[in-house]
């Protein structure tokens, strides 16, 4: 997982740039959040929805966000959402009066409520199941969902994109023996209209219904009728030349798609998409038919509206399609020599892992080959290949003791001294060098090694905002030492100083313990440890209340056994350990009620191998 100026894109975990966190921290403020309960698109709406729409539906009159959205139509603009807190993905909003709020007369709205739903939200959210899958929510519950506010000025974030990068593959495998063959320009042109005004996030997963009179490839060789017919998604059609015609899916003859603000003229043809955006040169005259002006191609498309809803099958060919790679528009980049060396100084590579999608972007295909869609059952036919762009400027690619590959930029990487070859590749005793560099170090470690040096290189308001977890400290300094990073040491071992200074290297007695906590401060003991949570306790996830009421007085290890199933909360009791029981005091400590079990001491134990031997004072006599 290398290292990018980005926050858990689509379910990766990776560390955020200093510059990122401050960036994404600052535009949280002041924007509106709402709580939607989820439903299944599929399932509610009264125009039936398709498994392949591009937009989510919410319900009308949703307190601040109704405003926002009649804002956004007058301005002729489009409003985005997305779920919890970090946008892993982003979707366009559109109201639906199907989705009325609960208990109005003679709406969907009511209809659908369950018994015992509650009240406890603003209104409902609809959402297709691709979307659900994205967002990683169910239908049913409820979620706190955000107005998401583009940023265009910023080229790692919400810049029209000059290009996308999508692998596709068909939802399910074609019925018969056939080999689905399709023009990969023709279906990129396709998926520009589908995906136009829509803000993309890498990894994200999209559906789309794909024309197959425009973009079905002439087989390698001439076939007999019966072989064309497998090629067809509906096998009653069958071509009498040497291109596979069928186009089924669901139309406009099953009812009217409620209009979105901000659409004119949205319809449901082979393919979800706003007609405004041009069509792709190629497509010629053809694309006529396909926007939908009652020609026989359209009417074909409306035949199954009425087949059931969870036969996709039925519904004609699906496309699966995931977002790989998208780099911003030109205008959005310095050029010449201003690149150069706007590229030189920076202290990170941007990565553009989330864009709006415009009539002027370019779609690039790659071909899926999981889920058994290889080349004799899907074929992806001249596919217009990516150009390669230019190699970032001034790297070294570093690599962790977990075979992790991190580009890193030299000037981040210049206080390492240990590699100081890698960095100094091609200049003078250093002509023979490679840019490339293995570490002993592992790569949740090294993440936060690349941190500290940025906000090192930030000066002494980024020095200063920079921070990592007491449990780390060790790990920390050993690839500080690794990596001959003094200041990093040197920070490292002023943390141990500071734990040095507060951990009492003779035993505490147990009168101590409890004179201490008799005026007002919280001090418990957990097998034989001594941990200050006086200035804690107010934190305490558990409230305030509990541990002065259990835990205090005893020794506390039960409870910690018992209210904390996850063993992540020990990797917290370094900040608060403060020594050790005194060896004569230990069976003076209370028992609680309940003993905790020996496998989870044993586990405690192996989590604080950090705790100390107290040095308790021996009266010799003489």
């Amino acid at each position: 997982m290398p290292w990018q100026a980005n926050n858990n894109a689509m379910g990766e975990l990776r560390m955020p740039s200093v510059a990122a966190h401050a960036e994404a921290r600052e535009a949280a403020k002041g924007r509106l959040t709402v709580r939607l309960h989820m439903l299944a698109a599929e399932k509610v709406m009264v125009a039936r929805s398709d498994c392949a729409d591009q937009v989510a539906y919410v319900s009308a009159g949703v307190p601040g966000l109704a405003a926002l959205l009649a804002a956004a139509a007058g301005e002729g603009k489009q409003l985005y959402m997305h779920a919890r807190e970090h946008a892993v993905c982003v979707v366009r909003i559109c109201e639906h009066s199907a989705l009325a709020p609960a208990g109005a007369a003679g709406t969907a709205g009511a209809a659908i409520l369950a018994p015992g739903l509650g009240t406890d939200f603003d209104g409902f959210l609809a959402l297709s199941e691709v979307m659900r899958a994205n967002f990683k929510v169910c239908a049913g519950t409820v979620e706190e969902w955000s107005v998401y506010s583009l940023q265009p000025g910023r080229a790692d974030r919400d810049a029209p994109l000059a290009d996308v990068t999508l692998e596709v593959r068909p939802r399910r495998r074609p019925r018969g023996a056939g080999v689905l063959r399709l023009d990969g320009r023709r279906l990129a042109a396709q998926l520009v209209r589908h995906c136009s005004s829509n803000v993309l996030s890498a990894n994200e997963l999209l559906l789309m219904r794909p024309n197959l009179r425009l973009c079905t490839a002439a087989p390698a060789a001439p076939a007999a009728p019966a072989a064309l017919t497998a090629l067809t998604v509906e096998a009653a059609v069958a071509a009498a030349t040497s291109v596979a015609v069928a186009a089924a899916g669901a139309g406009a003859g099953a009812g009217a798609e409620p209009q979105c603000r901000g659409e004119e003229g949205r319809e449901r043809g082979s393919a979800v998409r706003a007609t405004a955006v041009a069509t792709a040169a190629e497509e010629g005259d053809d694309d006529d038919d396909e926007e939908g002006d009652g020609s026989d191609d359209d009417d074909d498309d409306d035949d199954d509206e009425d087949d059931d809803d969870d036969d996709d099958e039925e519904e004609g060919l699906v496309m699966v399609a995931r977002v790989l790679s998208m780099t911003p528009s030109a205008e959005e980049l310095p050029d010449g020599e201003d690149a150069a060396a706007a590229d030189d100084d920076a202290l990170t590579v941007v990565e553009t892992f989330r864009g709006l999608v415009t009539a002027d972007t370019v779609v690039y295909l790659r071909h899926d080959d999981s889920f058994g869609m290889g080349a004799d059952v899907f074929e992806l036919v001249d596919a217009a290949p990516r150009p390669a762009g230019p190699p970032p400027r001034g790297m070294v690619d570093v690599t962790t003791s977990d075979e992790e590959l991190f580009p890193v930029k030299r000037k981040l990487l210049r206080p390492c001294i240990k590699l100081t070859s890698a960095v100094m590749a091609g200049a003078g005793v250093h002509a023979d060098a490679t840019t490339a560099a293995g570490v002993p170090v592992d790569c949740c470690t090294f993440d936060r090694v690349l941190l500290f040096l940025e906000a090192q290189a930030r000066g002494p308001d980024g020095a200063a905002s920079f921070s990592f977890g007491a449990e780390h400290t060790d790990a920390m300094l050993q690839a500080a030492r690794d990596l001959g990073l003094r200041g990093l040491e040197e920070l490292c071992l002023k943390r141990l100083g500071e734990f040095e200074s507060r951990v009492r290297t003779a035993g505490i007695p147990w009168a101590e313990v409890m004179r201490r906590n008799g005026v007002g401060e919280r001090l418990l003991v957990m097998d034989g440890m001594v941990l200050d949570v006086t200035r804690w306790l107010e934190e305490h996830p558990g409230g305030s209340v509990i541990i002065p009421e259990q835990a205090l007085g005893v020794d506390s290890t039960v409870f910690f056994e018992l209210y904390h199933s996850s063993r992540q909360s020990f990797r917290y009791l370094k900040e608060f350990y403060i020594g050790e029981v005194a060896g004569a005091d230990r069976d003076s400590v209370p028992a609680p009620p309940e003993l905790p079990s020996d496998a989870f001491v044993e586990q405690l134990r192996q989590w604080t191998t950090w705790r100390i031997t107290p040095e308790d004072k021996v009266h010799k006599s003489f």
